[in-house]
């Protein structure tokens, strides 16, 4: 007899999707499974029920009062418990915006007749694997917990193997029976962020921790608007406060009553809840930084108790995620935070050697206000090389780091002045714990024909990528599946011929070679500004090595303006995203970055070779990676560059200096790795200032920063129209960028009748071309990054929010006038400096040819002498 499956959808407003997601349903039919399909729509406007009940008449439909998927899918657990006739063996959920693979339920159906040959009978659900869909349509097996399908199907306790916890609804199959008695689990109502996690944990206090990982049947999921990890969901600050209180919270009260302790499976559920909470708080510009101090404070309080329950071992050795050192320990320390000095870790950590030197980074972690003596014998570094860092996770998670360099030999044993007088060992930094590989006992599973796979291919694809011929093509690709289950492979054969003729896009069903690639010379060096943008740091100091003679490579996207540009000029170009780039990215001796945080850098060390198979390939140790920055460091940066890796970072002035490596700074750098030599563009800057005379400065320039919200806002709003714009004005969004573009309005009226200044406006070269579009349509001339340079040299005064291009002003004696709340005071302070300008002298004595490449030279001395 074969098994039974109930589907529970819940809907609102999916009409564009959740068609194909019953529809993926309903290709399972074609191994003549028993499946039931039951719709619950949550108020939905655009007819979504209506198309349901007109494509597949056998769905059940059922309404929910209130919102929400969670109160969705009770409706249909309580119809189900009122109705037992309408019941089935097994249960699970189905997003409207998601599908099941065509195999999916054959291939659980092999899972179960080869358990019910076992003695095992007790399980409680039956676990399938998840693939991620992209929005370009591109399928992605990167969900953090496939690890658990590594070694193929398992029979797991999770009381035994806590790493192969499960928190998802959709990627579950349930026995009906446990969700249909009185103390059966339902979605907790309120609860829209976790409310999978909480749904597991109930159940499987219920049903019990027995399950069954099935390899090979796959579930296919976009991230949704207000999916638990999307940007959308860490906007909202429900997201900081609901789960704690009505999910993880009461995880702990339960066990602690029901128990007396706390599982390690929930452990590892609750320190992978976490994990995401400590990511978003460490990642720069994240949604988390805007909220109020109330929210981020009362979330911090709430990891602290989720941290105070966990065991130190299960923190040390979790691995279902790559938690870093720094935030592991920082968990640690939540237990140890009310003690005066408190070493944590039992360990002093020592990285690898890089670039050629002979010293190592150690360092070790440690919480409370006064630092423990620790004694590491050799010789000690100059003193800006040693400093404290503190790390902070929503104000109230922290904990310390001392950071120190010494040469090898290392010693082994490291003492500590601590209350006992104890001895650590110095431990070599061998990466993050591995992931476990054997969870639980194999279940030997006969593997799938490769004509059902070719089958399950083409019709996943179908699913992805529409077609004009839709309706023929699933009838068609519908029949290949049904030839396909009874393994004739010259009916499926011709029926492939068949599908290949109704999509014109080949590639769907065959995989493209790669072209030989061209060997790189091993010893040039790879610069770069931005992926779509050049003339930075990067270009000016390419520019100065030329002239050394060093062997160095330009990279940028052929689709930038500046490609055609810079190769007029003799510039040695690579692609970026290119096969290429990815070897120079991992060959190159020294690579030189204006932007450590561009995409196609990031790509580059994050992807494994394009056409070499899924491994990721980590820097060498003896390349040595430069940031030469794109302005001076004026904002806390660190959690934008703390997670990079930084070999060589360059500063301007001593201020800026003493930020980065000054005992207690947020950074982790010290002395060693960041040095003072100012910017390679501030060479091409006093070059362009030395050629203007004093009569030819005419130039007032506004130069806005950049403002997320204000990039979003022309990137996604239909019309960015006068009124639109104006009318977010009140809350603050665009101040600076809104402000300069007052002012310099106002001024272009002032100085209407006067010809002797000319008004430019800065676009930055994140924003979207429609930022250009829209000042320009004030009668204001704009300038973009490729013109900033010779515009700076013959201005007369800067108007700025604290914009980078305010310090370069600085260095050329230009008048830089701040935008603040007080526009009346910014235009009376302008117009009196321009009415006198020609009283004033701007020191244009800088002697250039003194100091021709001064910058340059002295950040190549550094990379290439620097220990």
């Amino acid at each position: 007899m074969k098994p039974g499956f109930t589907i529970i959808i819940a809907a609102h407003n999916a009409v564009e999707t959740i068609l194909d997601a019953i529809r993926s349903v309903e290709y399972q039919r074609a191994n003549k499974l028993s499946i039931k399909v039951i719709v619950v729509d949550s108020h939905s406007t655009d007819r979504t029920i209506d198309f349901v009940a007109k494509s597949f008449p056998k769905v059940k439909i059922l309404s929910s009062p209130t919102g929400g998927p969670g109160e969705a899918r009770n409706v249909a657990l309580d119809y189900l418990q009122q109705n037992p006739d309408s019941q089935t063996e097994w249960l699970t959920f189905l997003d409207a915006d998601d599908w099941l693979d065509p195999l999916y339920f054959s291939t659980i159906e092999k899972h179960l007749e080869v358990v019910s040959r076992t003695s095992i009978d007790n399980f409680a659900a039956l676990v399938t694997q998840i693939y991620r869909v992209e929005s370009d349509g591109k399928i992605n097996n990167n969900h953090p917990l496939r690890y658990r399908f590594q070694n193929g199907s398992r029979i797991v306790d999770l009381k035994d193997e806590p790493a192969a916890f499960q928190s998802s609804v959709a990627t579950t199959v349930f026995r009906t029976k446990h969700l249909m008695g009185e103390k059966s689990p339902r979605f907790t109502a309120g609860l829209r962020y976790a409310e999978d996690a909480d749904f597991m944990v109930r159940y499987f206090q219920v049903a019990g921790t027995n399950i069954i990982l099935i390899e090979g049947a796959k579930y296919f999921y976009r991230v949704g608007q207000f999916s638990s990890l999307s940007k959308d969901a860490w906007c909202d600050p429900e997201k900081y406060v609901k789960p704690f209180e009505l999910a993880f919270i009461k995880w702990i009260e339960h066990y602690r009553m029901a128990e007396q302790h706390i599982p390690r499976w929930i452990q590892w559920m609750l320190l992978y809840e976490i994990h995401w909470y400590l990511e978003a708080d460490r990642e720069f510009l994240h949604p988390s930084s805007q909220l109020s101090m109330d929210i981020r404070k009362k979330c911090g309080d709430y990891l602290v108790r989720l941290a105070e329950v966990i065991d130190d071992e299960e923190i040390l050795n979790f691995s279902a995620v790559r938690m870093g050192i720094d935030r592991r320990l920082a968990i640690l320390a939540q237990k140890y935070r009310f003690m005066n000095s408190h070493f944590l870790g039992s360990q002093v950590i020592s990285f690898r050697a890089r670039a050629g030197s002979e010293w190592r980074r150690c360092i070790w972690y440690w919480i409370g206000q006064k630092p423990p003596t620790v004694r590491i014998s050799g010789e000690k570094p100059e003193k800006s090389w040693e400093k404290i860092t503190t790390h902070s996770f929503f104000e109230s998670f922290i904990v310390r780091q001392s950071t120190t360099w010494r040469k090898d030999p290392l010693p082994q044993i490291i003492e500590l002045e601590d209350r006992e007088q104890r001895t650590v060992p110095l431990d070599s930094y061998y990466g993050l714990p591995s992931q476990p590989r054997n969870i639980g006992e194999r279940l030997e599973i006969s593997t799938e024909t490769k004509i059902n796979k070719l089958g399950a291919y083409i019709l996943r694809e179908a699913l992805i990528q529409k077609h004009p011929k839709e309706k023929i093509f699933y009838k068609v690709v519908l029949r290949a599946i049904e030839r396909v289950v009874d393994n004739t492979g010259r009916k499926a054969k011709g029926i492939y011929s068949r599908i290949k003729k109704l999509v014109p896009n080949k590639s769907l069903f065959v995989n493209c070679l790669n072209n030989h690639v061209e060997q790189i010379h091993a010893g040039s060096w790879l610069l770069m500004d931005r992926n779509h943008h050049a003339n930075e740091n990067a270009e000016v100091f390419y520019r100065f090595l030329k002239d050394e003679g060093q062997e160095i490579i330009f990279a940028l996207s052929p689709e930038s303006s500046d490609w055609k540009r810079l190769e007029s000029d003799g510039f040695n170009l690579v692609p970026t995203y290119s096969v290429d780039y990815w070897d120079l990215v991992h060959s190159a001796p020294v690579i030189c970055l204006s932007d450590m945080s561009d995409p196609a850098w990031m790509w580059a060390i994050n992807s494994p070779r394009p056409g070499s198979g899924n491994k990721i390939i980590p820097l060498a140790d003896q390349q040595k990676i430069v940031f030469l920055q794109h302005g001076i460091l004026r904002n806390d940066l660190s959690r934008l560059l703390n997670p990079k890796r930084i070999d060589l970072m360059l500063t301007t002035d001593q201020a800026e200096f003493d930020a980065i490596v000054s005992d207690g700074s947020p950074y982790n750098l010290t002395g060693k790795e960041v040095v003072l030599t100012g910017m390679p563009r501030h060479d091409r800057l006093f070059e362009l200032a030395s050629r203007v005379k004093q009569s030819e400065r005419n130039i007032i320039l506004f130069a806005p920063t950049w403002n997320e919200a204000l990039r979003e806002f022309f990137s996604t709003s239909a019309s960015a129209n006068v009124e639109q714009f104006d009318s977010t004005k009140n809350a603050n969004r665009f101040f600076g960028f809104d402000e300069c573009l007052f002012l310099a309005q106002k001024l272009s009226h002032y100085l209407e009748n006067n010809k002797e200044f000319d008004i430019k406006f800065f676009i930055h070269p994140v924003l979207p071309p429609r930022v250009r579009k829209y000042v320009e349509n004030f009668g204001l001339a704009c300038v973009d990054t490729n013109d900033l340079p010779k515009t700076l040299a013959s201005s007369v005064a800067v108007v700025t929010d604290r914009s980078s291009v305010s310090d370069e002003a600085v260095l050329l004696g230009i008048k830089v006038v701040l935008v603040e709340n007080d526009e009346r005071r910014v235009f009376e302070e302008l117009a009196e400096y321009l009415t006198c300008y020609d009283d004033i002298s701007i020191d244009n004595n800088r002697r250039y040819y003194e100091r021709k490449y001064k910058s340059c030279r002295a950040i190549y001395e550094k990379i290439l002498f620097v220990e």
